[in-house]
């Protein structure tokens, strides 16, 4: 119909006009003798003294399509083609009409459905389905490509871009691009001496369907050229990735901007100068196990700190690169796992947060092995104590969730640990914790669930810091400077033995309370004292409770006169199960009345060696003990204002 119109029309103003000149028409595409299938483009050049409102084409002198627009005298139609049969010949033709009626044919045009031999040039748009043949190698993009339909490339495909240019899948096309062991499929430069950011590389759009993303056996290399210096680009898309090597980029191996890969599996990322891979931390979790990054600059480089989901990191034979703050939790438990062999490297200033507030339950579990350890640490070329922030569990962290095992955590501290346990009861094993500014390993308002076989040292503050209530839960570990305890209540009975390494006291411990707790100090065990610390026993603050000392050593840390405060049993103190026997106590006196303080309570003293106080060796006030009794019971020597003072009731 609309033909019809065009030409009555043509005719009518043909009547009026009486234009005898009739128009030329030629084919320009595809050439005589072309091998070719699928969508074919056919174009027509037009020319009239006036206009030419149309061109029709022929195949085998059946109307197939118009083109009443034009562009630059140049018509256009394609042809599908795809249920043609291989090898057939077939005739095309272009007729235009102008407007007063004059008409023109093109001279014939054969061609044959086939696969065409190489080299095949490519380049502009693809906007119909097209099928790309191994027999057509190589592949040549000799300018911008893009790709607005559906691309499949057959296994053993090469493909190569001319320098300069991309090879871009717009948001209604894709790409499937699966090659096989035996013959995989290649996107490379064109250049005769190729480099890295010869082309601008592969980059698959926003808004492309992910089901329209599949690479799989393919090799992409000296690509990049692009803002993003990346060989692979994936903006938006849920695309497959697997068993396909990416190399030879001037920056990264693959970019991806988003949530836009279901997953890269047993892919080789290398040779690229900076990093092998750039991914939302969010999303790292789709790199699964068996792939390889090694050989590029530096390893994954991680962005963007919230992590809302359950994630596995596996090794990927190269560093993770925090470049941000990692916070772990989500209405629902998140826990992130990392398996063995991971390094994470942290920027400067970043760390991680697990469960902190109120809204988000998180977890981080660490699972090295003894021969695949994990490491966590500095991403500083010249790393020091406290170049990144450490772990922090929160209260909303169960001990479940809270583990780790094998591994070697070091130049952190920015949370005042390297570790820091916020009524979360971690489980920590087989851990060397080391170069921390402040604690290695900081514990609150609970203790361990299991804390064991851990090297904590070379740390600018001690090893493990924990609450008095809280030592029991430290198992057997190497503490180079002992275990700090800090000030507060001790409300449950413990014992405190010699474990290789000396218990550290901070500040004021109160022993006492309802279920009339007793500290045992047994074993040749040390305790040290820094500052104004001290163990009082029974006050009137804490309530009911008892300190029992055997081969015990008492002193304090700088052991220097009255350096701490001393033991003070007070008016609640159980004297029936508290006493200092055969052990030594030494340099206190600080602020205080003797090494040993007893108000109201007489505890048993015998067989020790009390030296070195700023006041009394042992301060007696309303007290049963006899002060000649202790002094031929103990020994006594450099207590300031002597052995014992100053008496009884």
């Amino acid at each position: 119909m609309a033909v019809a119109m065009v030409i009555a029309g043509a005719l009518f103003f043909a009547a009026c006009q009486r234009d005898r000149t009739p128009p030329t028409v030629s084919l320009i595409n595809p050439a005589a003798n072309t091998v070719t299938m699928g969508h074919i483009l056919i174009q027509a050049r037009a020319f009239d003294n006036k206009d030419v409102p149309v061109v029709e084409f022929d195949v085998d002198d059946v109307f197939k399509g118009v083109d009443s627009l034009g562009s630059d005298s140049v018509y256009s139609f394609v042809w599908d083609a795809t249920a043609e049969a291989m090898g057939s010949q077939h005739q095309i033709k272009a007729r235009t009409i102008d407007l007063a009626g004059n008409s023109k044919t093109s001279e014939a045009v054969t061609i044959t459905i086939g696969i065409p031999a190489g080299p095949t040039n490519h380049r502009g748009g693809i906007s119909y389905p097209e099928t790309w043949d191994p027999a057509g190698n190589p592949h040549i993009v000799t300018g911008n490509l893009t790709v607005n339909s559906f691309l499949t490339l057959k296994p053993g495909v090469e493909i190569k871009v001319d320098p300069g240019f991309y090879f871009k899948i717009g948001a209604a096309g894709g790409i499937l691009a699966r090659g096989t062991v035996s013959s995989g499929i290649l996107m490379s430069s064109n250049a005769a001496a190729p480099a890295p950011g010869d082309w601008e590389g592969l980059e698959v759009g926003a808004g492309v369907n992910g089901d329209s993303v599949v690479l799989e056996y393919c090799t992409f290399e000296y690509g990049g050229k692009d803002t993003t210096d990346a060989v692979v680009v994936l903006r938006s898309s849920p695309a497959t990735v697997a068993h396909c090597t990416i190399r030879n980029g001037p920056g990264y191996g693959l970019w991806l901007a988003s949530d836009n890969a279901r997953s890269i599996e047993a892919t080789t990322i290398t040779a690229n100068h900076r990093y092998a891979l750039r991914i939302d931390t969010r999303y790292a979790r789709v790199i699964g196990d068996g792939s390889n990054f090694a050989g590029n600059g530096r390893g994954v480089e991680l962005v963007g700190g919230l992590l809302d989901q359950d994630a596995q990191w596996f090794d990927p034979l190269t560093p993770y690169v925090l470049t941000t703050d990692l916070h772990l939790g989500g209405t629902t438990p998140t826990v992130l796992t990392v398996k063995a062999g991971v390094t994470i490297r942290f920027r400067p200033g970043t760390g991680v947060t697990v469960g902190q507030d109120s809204s988000h339950f998180g977890g981080f579990i660490v699972q090295g092995t003894p021969t695949q350890p994990v490491t966590l640490t500095s991403d500083s070329s010249f790393p020091h104590p406290g170049d990144w922030k450490g772990i922090s569990y929160g209260h909303l962290t169960s001990s479940d969730q809270a583990k780790l095992a094998n591994c070697a955590i070091e130049y952190a501290g920015g949370y005042g640990a390297a570790v820091v346990c916020d009524s979360a009861s971690a489980r920590i094993a087989d851990c060397t914790i080391r170069y921390s500014s402040g604690y290695g390993v900081k514990i609150n308002k609970t203790g361990f669930a299991r804390f064991e076989g851990n090297t904590v040292g070379l740390n600018l503050s001690y090893p493990v810091a924990v609450e008095p209530d809280f030592v029991n839960s430290v198992g057997a570990n190497h503490l180079d400077q002992g275990l700090f305890i800090s000030g507060g209540f001790l409300r449950n009975s413990a014992t405190w033995s010699y474990s290789g390494y000396p218990h550290v006291v901070g500040g004021i411990i109160e022993i006492g309370g309802p279920l009339n707790p007793v500290l045992r100090v047994v074993d040749y065990d040390t305790v040290v004292f820094a500052g104004v610390a001290t163990l009082r026993v029974g006050s009137v603050a804490a309530g009911i409770g008892g300190l029992y000392c055997q081969s015990a050593c008492l002193v304090g840390a700088s052991q220097v006169v009255g350096a701490w405060k001393g033991v003070e049993f007070r008016e609640q103190a159980l004297s029936a199960a508290s006493g200092i026997n055969n052990s030594a106590v030494k340099f206190g006196g600080g602020d205080s009345l003797g090494n040993i303080v007893c108000i109201g309570s007489s505890p048993a003293i015998a067989g020790n060696d009390i030296a070195y106080s700023a006041a009394w060796g042992i301060y007696l006030y309303n007290s049963l003990l006899n002060p000649d009794t202790l002094r031929a019971n103990n020994t006594f020597h450099d207590n300031t204002l002597g052995s014992v003072g100053p008496g009884g009731p």
